[in-house]
């Protein structure tokens, strides 16, 4: 398409008459724009729009008449405009960003935020990308209401020794089948849920938070269908300086079924509170308390106390690292039951080429008992080694759903054999929020 320099025409200048090329006529339309001369600069779009535009890019015409519904007031027809020209050219990026600008100013974040995520997708320059990052930022903060649904197919492809064919030797000498809690979480079947949020803006940095969120773990055993519920109410501290500090207090509630019947519920407090320290790296911690009761297990009830510390290093743009140690004390009514736990993570995130996101998360976990166990006559020692694996393609979805895949590998080695496991998972998700 040839250049806007190449059109030729006469605009009319007091009493007499100037030939003047399209790309000049542009220039004086916008330094009419510039004085507020809004109509005679319209005069000369028009002329231009009435010439021949296999001649010259009619697109900076569009681009301006959108800049004068602007002035005018007219946010409707300069949306109209600009989306015009995104949908001609996805590829200009500078108009797209006007675009999302003015969707934000008119109250439209949603749309908005579908362009930033296809520029966040794009090859674009980094201070563009800075950009786009702020904008995010922007909206989400102004965001207050959030739903998410959620899909996996064969949620738990394991392999195990609780569903094999090995025994335990009861009393070193009585061989009794496994059917340790390793089995619990074995099948092939489908998952899904569901959750939505409302955070009121209370102040320019405190908001509410309350939630629902429900799930389902659908396996072809039935006797391994699991299901959740909760609810969440709190407060939110945050703001849009992203080294300001961030932090939460939420109470919550939970509701968990195992087979079709009533497993555990349990109310607790969860405080966060996360910082930006350089440009590079921060930290949070997080400290929780919870009243677990458990329907067929009352010698298992009682509170379980958590605190625990994570901090995360940005290497580059598109690779973060992290580190985090947790402590767990689960207080049972039964000493037996009665266990002390930490947790050692690492953590890798990382964008790949073509728009794939790679997140390697491997965890090991040490838990002790208090008390002897009469029915096995030791001490319950655990020691767990958990790696999950996730890719994602952020270019991509289906019916505006992304999709990712999982694997998961979990190694239980206990001193009382019964409770040792290995087991490995793999599934396709699909996640959206709105």
């Amino acid at each position: 398409m040839a250049s806007a320099a190449g059109a030729a025409f006469i605009l009319s200048a007091g009493a007499e008459e100037v030939t003047t090329t399209g790309q000049q006529a542009l220039l004086i339309a916008d330094r009419l724009v510039t004085e507020g001369h809004y109509d005679e600069a319209e005069q000369i779009l028009r002329t231009l729009a009435t010439g021949d535009g296999t001649l010259f890019d009619m697109r900076p015409v569009d681009r301006l008449a959108a800049k004068i519904a602007l002035k005018r007031g007219n946010e409707d027809r300069a949306l109209d405009l600009l989306e015009g020209l995104v949908a001609f050219d996805p590829a200009d990026h500078a108009t797209r960003m006007d675009l999302i600008q003015v969707l934000m100013k008119t109250g439209h974040d949603r749309r908005a935020a579908r362009h930033l995520r296809h520029l966040e997708n794009s090859d674009i320059p980094a201070p563009l990308a800075a950009l786009v990052r702020k904008e995010q930022a922007v909206i989400e903060q102004r965001r207050t209401v959030r739903f998410s649904v959620n899909a996996a197919a064969a949620p738990s492809t394991n392999i195990n020794s609780a569903t094999s064919s090995e025994t335990f030797d009861f009393l070193g000498f009585i061989p009794l089948p496994l059917d340790d809690e390793a089995r619990a979480q074995s099948g092939i079947g489908v998952n899904w849920g569901v959750g939505g949020s409302f955070s009121p803006i209370l102040t320019r940095r405190l908001r509410g938070h309350m939630a629902v969120r429900g799930s389902m773990m659908d396996y072809t055993h039935s006797n391994f269908d699991q299901a959740g519920a909760g609810a969440e109410i709190g407060l939110r501290l945050g703001g849009l300086n992203p080294r300001g500090l961030r932090g939460s207090a939420i109470l919550s509630a939970n509701r968990r079924f195992f087979g079709g019947d009533p497993y555990a519920d349990s109310v607790g407090l969860t405080l966060t509170a996360e910082r930006l320290l350089t440009e590079r790296w921060g930290m949070g911690i997080q400290l929780s308390a919870a009243e677990v009761d458990y329907d067929f297990r009352p010698d298992r009830n009682g509170p379980v106390l958590s605190a625990g510390v994570q901090s995360f290093y940005g290497l580059t743009p598109s690779l973060t690292i992290m580190a985090s140690t947790s402590l767990t004390r689960e207080e049972a009514e039964a000493k037996t039951e009665s266990n002390t736990q930490w947790a050692y993570g690492l953590g890798a995130y990382a964008t790949l080429p073509a728009h794939v996101r790679l997140g390697v998360s491997p965890t090991f976990y040490t838990r002790e008992y208090d008390a002897l166990s009469g029915f096995y006559g030791r001490l319950r020692e655990d020691e767990t080694l958990d790696i999950a694996v996730r890719l994602a393609k952020l270019d991509w979805s289906v019916a505006g759903f992304s999709p990712s895949l999982n694997y998961r590998y979990t190694d239980n080695d206990s001193t009382i054999s019964l409770f040792s496991y290995e087991k490995q998972g793999v599934d396709i998700g699909f996640t959206s929020s709105f």
